[in-house]
């Protein structure tokens, strides 16, 4: 396995800066500062930001009452094919995204030294710099992570930001964005356990009242990048939890890949939620859904804005893969911590390897 590097000592604190540097020399600046960042070709993005789909992804109306089957059925199937789909009539306010989306905007367009001040940890707070994975790319990309449980750190983030004044308006709205998309999280495992034929409180159990939940939210902020070719704001992953839910602002960038390989941009909708399988549910569900491999591609004029919510089971859960219908087990139990550990040990899959980590982890070779 390759060593984790560190990024270099630049002298540019922030992705923003270093694209502003860079954009403000007009193609003439030092462009070597690119090198950490740029990928190898065969992981290099083959559509560009603004290309659309040529099949249409899947998109789910929560609030329609003529799905076939039912809406568990249609999540199901949409699940089992893509592991990823849009919702819309959703059930979070739509002030409450906006809201986010306008704290994201102002906090990531502040001047340096005053997003540092939320830095407090590689995992938590603010992260301005990013590490190179492999060798194979340092994501162009700022990010800021609030823990919710099983500790809580907003307090400790609007301390100090705002250790005089304070920012309760921000504070309730990160309140209220957890609040809602934790209820919105459990209709969902609710409907894709219903659909799997095991009892609708199969995965929502063990999310609910349970303070050793791991929950939090994740803004990221993609700069404009001078080469979007050669640089991805996201490489090629799956996430490590069970359902991670997405909203994204009107620049596009996000993509997901279909069974073939094949790369689907995904497209704005007003208020639309994107719901992420992650490698949990996929060993939980024995497979049956497949977590989505994504990644961000950039552009070069305008900054984009996305942020998320992720759930995962307590640490030292056993979870325990739901083989239905005479299936055969394809994975064998196991905890998120244990995997947790697997993933901080791997850090992160190279874009090109074709296995996923849930399936070195956990699954069984038949």
């Amino acid at each position: 396995m390759a060593k984790t590097e560190e990024m270099p000592n630049n002298s540019y604190d922030t992705i923003a800066e270093l694209s502003s540097l860079l954009l403000a020399a007009n193609g003439d600046g030092p462009h070597e500062l690119l090198g950490e960042f740029v990928v190898p070709e065969s992981c290099r993005p083959t559509l560009p930001f603004d290309a659309t789909s040529d099949k249409p992804l899947p998109v789910l109306d929560l609030g329609a009452t003529d799905h076939p089957g039912g809406l568990a059925a249609k999540l199901t199937e949409i699940c089992e094919e893509w592991g990823f789909v849009q919702v819309i009539n959703h059930g979070v306010p739509s002030h409450i995204l906006r809201e986010m989306a306008t704290f994201g905007h102002s906090f990531f367009t502040l001047p340096t030294e005053r997003k540092l001040r939320g830095a407090f940890s590689y995992l938590n707070g603010y992260g301005a710099k990013q590490i190179n994975m492999h060798g194979v790319g340092t994501p162009w990309v700022e990010g800021l992570t609030l823990r919710t449980l099983p500790e809580s750190n907003i307090a400790m983030f609007e301390a100090k930001m705002w250790p005089e004044e304070g920012n309760a308006s921000l504070f309730q709205t990160l309140e209220q964005f957890d609040s809602a998309l934790q209820e919105f999280e459990i209709t969902l495992l609710q409907l894709l356990a219903e659909g799997l034929g095991v009892e609708s409180s199969f995965f929502s159990q063990h999310f609910e009242k349970c303070p050793e939940l791991t929950m939090g939210m994740h803004f990221n902020y993609y700069p404009p990048c001078p080469d979007p070719s050669k640089v991805l704001g996201a490489l090629p992953h799956t996430d490590p939890s069970c359902l991670t839910v997405l909203y994204q602002d009107r620049i596009s960038g996000l993509q997901v890949q279909a069974k073939d390989g094949s790369w689907h941009p995904v497209e704005h909708k007003e208020d639309g939620l994107l719901v992420f399988v992650g490698d949990i549910l996929q060993g939980w569900s024995n497979g049956r859904f497949p977590a989505v491999v994504h990644q961000v591609v950039l552009n070069n004029k305008i900054p984009r804005l996305s942020f998320l919510h992720a759930t995962s089971p307590a640490g030292d859960l056993v979870i325990q893969p739901a083989h239905v219908g005479g299936d055969p087990p394809r994975y064998k139990p196991f905890t998120y911590k244990g995997y947790m550990q697997y993933k901080s040990d791997l850090h992160l899959q190279r874009p090109d390897d074709t296995q996923k980590p849930i399936d070195a982890y956990a699954g069984i070779t038949v």
